[in-house]
C-alpha cells in the first residue's frame, strides 16, 4: 500500500510538473506573441510615421512646385505683357484681352490679371477687368483711358453705347488706340471718337498723342452704321503717322453705312485682303480722304470722299488686280481720285466733282481701262502724266471746269472714245503726248474744244464732233502726224480747225457756221469736207502746200482765202461764196467756183430783213414816245456882220 501509495505521489508530482511545464510554455509563447505583436505595432507606427512624413514631403515638393509653376507663369506672362507693351509704342497703360484672361499693364508692368475662358469681350467685361481708372461707363458714353490690343481667337464687342470716347494728348504714349492683333473689333451702332483727359474736347489734329485704330495681319475689322470721327496722327519728320483706320498686311473687315470725318488719314488699305465697304462716307480729313495701296480683293459700292486736305481717294503702291469703282467726290482739295504707279486697272463708275486740282488723275498708269465717268466743274477732268501709255478712256462724261481732258506730253497711246465733254472754259481735250487716239469725241461749248499743244505727234481725230463754243480743233506748230477723219462742226464761234501742225491731214466730214470753216496756218490736205454757213470758208496762209481736194466750201463772204505767199491748190471742189475765191492759187481738175446758193443767200437775207424791220418798230415806238424829231435852225446872223 506504501509502495502504491508512493507511486501515486510520485505520479502525481509529474502530473504537476508537466503542468507547469505546459504553463510556462504558454506563458512563454505569450510572451513571445506579445512581444511579437508589440513589435508588429512599432514597426506599422514607424512605416505610417515614414508614410506620413514622405506624404508630408511629396505635398511640400508639389507645392513648391506648383509656387514655381505659377511664379514661371507671372513672370511669362509679364515678359509677354511686356514684349507686347514695347512692340505696340510703350503705352502708358494697355490692356492684353486674351481667351484666357485680360491683362492689364502699366508702363510695361503687368500689374492686373483677371482670368477668364471665352472669346468675346464686351466693353462691360473690359470695364471689370481692369483698374477701375482705365475706363468708364456713364450712360450711353464708355471712356477708354488705356489701349486696347486682341490676341487670336478673341472678339472685342463695341456696342451698348452711343458713344466710345478714346483718350489721347499731347504725350504720344497717352493715345488710347484699339489694336486688333490676330484678333477681331466689331463696332455696332456707335460713335468711336477721341478726347482730351485735360480739357475735355477732342483731341487736336496735331497732337502725338491722338487714338487710331489698327488692323493687322490676320485681324479683321467690322463696323456698321458707325461713325470713327478725330482720330488719327499727322505725318512729324520720319514717322509717317497713322491714319484713323488702318487694314495692314493680310487683315480683312468691313465698313458699312460707317462715316470718317475729320481724322488724320480717314482709311487706309495696305495689302489687305478682301474689304468690303459699302456706303461709307470719308470726309474732311486732314490729309488723304481713303488710300488704297496694294490693296487685294477690295469690294467698293459706294464711297464718298469729301473736302478732304488732299486727294479724295489714293491708288498707289503694290500692284493690284482690284477694280477702282463706286466712288463719288467733292470739294477735295488734291485730286477727287488721284491713281499712281497702277498696271492693267480697271477704274469706272466715278463721279467727281469740285475738287480743288482736278477729277481723276492718272501719273504712270499702263494697260488700262477707264471708263463710265462723270466729272463736273473740275480744273481738269482726266489728268494723265508721267509715262502713262496705253490708257482706254470710254464713256466719259465731262462737264464745266477748266480743262477736260489732259494728256502731258510723256503720255502714249491714249485712246478716248464714245465720250462728251461740255463747257470747258480752256479747252475740251489737251494733247502733248503720242499716239493718242479720239474716236466719237464730242466735245461742247468749249473755249477750245481740242488743242494740240507743242512736241504732239501721231494724233488721230475719228467722228470728231464739235459743238458750238469759240474754236474747234487747233493745233500748235512743233507737232506732227495730226489726222483727222469725219469731223463734224456745227457753230464753232472763230474757227471750226486752226493748224499749225505741218501735214495735217484731213478727211471726210463736215463743217457748219461759225466764222471761218479752217485757217490753215501749215501745210495740209483737205480731202471731202464740206463746209457751209461760214463766213469764210477756208484760208490759207502757208509756204507749204495746202491741197482742197473733193471738198464743197458755201460760205458767206469769202470762199477761199489764200494769203499773199502761200501755197493753195484747189481741186475737184466746189466753192460757193459772194467772193468765191481770194488770192492766188493753183486750179486743178474740175472746179465750181460761184455765187452762194439761194439757200444760203435766204439765210443771209432773212436776218437782214428781220433786223430792218426790228430798226423800223424802236424807231416808230421812240417818235410816239420822244414825238417827231425837229431839226433845230442855226441862230440868226446879223445883216451885215463880218
Amino acid at each position: 500500500a506504501a509502495a502504491a501509495a508512493a507511486s501515486t505521489s510520485a505520479a502525481q508530482a509529474a502530473a504537476l510538473q508537466s503542468a507547469d511545464q505546459a504553463a510556462a510554455a504558454e506563458a512563454k509563447q505569450k510572451a513571445q506573441q506579445a512581444a511579437q505583436a508589440a513589435a508588429d505595432a512599432a514597426a506599422a507606427q514607424a512605416a505610417l510615421a515614414a508614410k506620413q512624413a514622405a506624404a508630408a514631403k511629396a505635398a511640400a515638393i508639389k507645392a513648391a512646385q506648383q509656387a514655381a509653376k505659377a511664379a514661371a507663369q507671372r513672370a511669362a506672362a509679364a515678359q509677354r505683357a511686356s514684349v507686347t507693351w514695347t512692340h505696340r509704342g510703350k503705352p502708358q497703360k494697355l490692356v492684353i484681352v486674351r481667351t484666357t484672361s485680360i491683362d492689364s499693364v502699366s508702363g510695361g508692368s503687368l500689374v492686373q490679371r483677371v482670368a477668364r475662358n471665352g472669346r468675346t469681350v464686351s466693353l462691360t467685361t473690359l470695364d471689370a477687368a481692369t483698374p477701375s481708372s482705365w475706363m468708364t461707363v456713364n450712360g450711353d458714353t464708355a471712356r477708354l483711358n488705356a489701349a486696347v490690343v486682341m490676341t487670336p481667337g478673341t472678339l472685342l464687342d463695341v456696342e451698348g453705347v452711343k458713344n466710345l470716347q478714346l483718350a489721347g494728348g499731347a504725350d504720344v504714349n497717352s493715345a488710347a488706340f484699339l489694336y486688333t492683333g490676330s484678333g477681331r473689333i466689331q463696332i455696332r451702332g456707335v460713335t468711336v471718337t477721341s478726347v482730351d483727359t485735360t480739357s475735355g474736347q477732342a483731341v487736336s489734329a496735331d497732337a502725338p498723342g491722338r487714338p487710331y485704330i489698327r488692323v493687322s495681319d490676320q485681324g479683321r475689322l467690322d463696323a456698321t452704321d458707325s461713325t470713327i470721327s478725330d482720330l488719327g496722327t499727322k505725318p512729324t519728320g520720319d514717322d509717317p503717322g497713322s491714319p484713323a483706320i488702318s487694314f495692314g498686311k493680310g487683315s480683312s473687315g468691313s465698313l458699312a453705312g460707317t462715316q470718317l470725318l475729320r481724322n488724320s488719314i480717314g482709311l487706309v488699305l495696305a495689302q489687305s485682303q478682301g474689304v468690303k465697304l459699302q456706303d461709307v462716307t470719308v470726309s474732311d480729313s486732314g490729309e488723304n480722304g481713303m488710300i488704297m495701296r496694294g490693296d487685294l480683293a477690295t469690294v467698293i459700292n459706294g464711297v464718298k470722299a469729301t473736302n478732304n486736305g488732299d486727294n479724295g481717294v489714293l491708288v498707289s503702291g503694290e500692284i493690284s488686280n482690284r477694280p477702282i469703282s463706286g466712288i463719288s467726290t467733292s470739294g477735295n482739295k488734291g485730286y477727287g481720285v488721284s491713281v499712281s504707279g497702277q498696271n492693267n486697272v480697271d477704274i469706272s463708275g466715278l463721279t467727281l466733282s469740285g475738287d480743288v486740282a482736278g477729277g481723276l488723275e492718272l501719273n504712270r498708269v499702263t494697260q488700262s481701262k477707264v471708263h463710265d465717268i462723270t466729272t463736273a466743274d473740275e480744273p481738269n477732268g482726266v489728268f494723265l502724266h508721267v509715262n502713262s501709255f496705253n490708257v482706254v478712256l470710254d464713256s466719259v462724261t465731262i462737264t464745266g471746269g477748266r480743262t477736260g481732258i489732259v494728256a502731258e506730253k510723256t503720255t502714249k497711246g491714249l485712246h478716248v472714245t464714245n465720250s462728251t465733254i461740255d463747257t470747258a472754259h480752256v479747252a475740251g481735250v489737251a494733247l502733248g503726248g503720242h499716239d493718242t487716239l479720239l474716236d466719237g469725241l464730242t466735245v461742247k461749248n468749249s473755249r477750245t474744244a481740242v488743242r494740240v499743244e507743242r512736241g504732239a505727234g501721231g494724233i488721230t481725230a475719228n467722228k470728231l464732233s464739235l459743238i458750238g463754243g469759240d474754236d474747234g480743233m487747233v493745233t500748235s506748230g512743233g507737232t506732227s502726224g495730226v489726222v483727222i477723219k469725219d469731223l463734224s462742226t456745227d457753230g464753232v464761234g472763230n474757227d471750226a480747225v486752226r493748224n499749225l501742225s505741218p501735214g495735217m491731214q484731213i478727211t471726210g466730214g463736215q463743217i457748219r457756221g461759225g466764222n471761218t470753216g479752217m485757217d490753215l496756218q501749215a501745210g495740209t490736205t483737205v480731202t471731202d469736207m464740206q463746209i457751209g454757213l461760214t463766213s469764210t470758208g477756208i484760208r490759207g496762209r502757208a509756204t507749204d502746200p495746202i491741197l482742197i481736194d473733193s471738198s464743197s466750201v458755201d460760205a458767206v463772204s469769202v470762199g477761199v482765202d489764200a494769203q499773199p505767199g502761200s501755197a493753195v491748190t484747189l481741186r475737184n471742189s466746189s466753192v460757193h461764196a459772194l467772193e468765191a475765191v481770194r488770192g492766188t492759187m493753183t486750179m486743178q481738175g474740175n472746179d465750181d467756183l460761184s455765187l452762194p446758193p439761194l439757200n444760203l443767200l435766204g439765210a443771209i437775207g432773212f436776218p437782214l430783213i428781220g433786223l430792218a424791220v426790228f430798226l423800223e418798230v424802236m424807231h416808230v415806238l421812240r417818235q410816239r414816245r420822244f414825238g417827231p424829231t425837229r431839226r433845230a435852225l442855226p441862230p440868226a446872223v446879223a445883216v451885215g456882220a463880218g
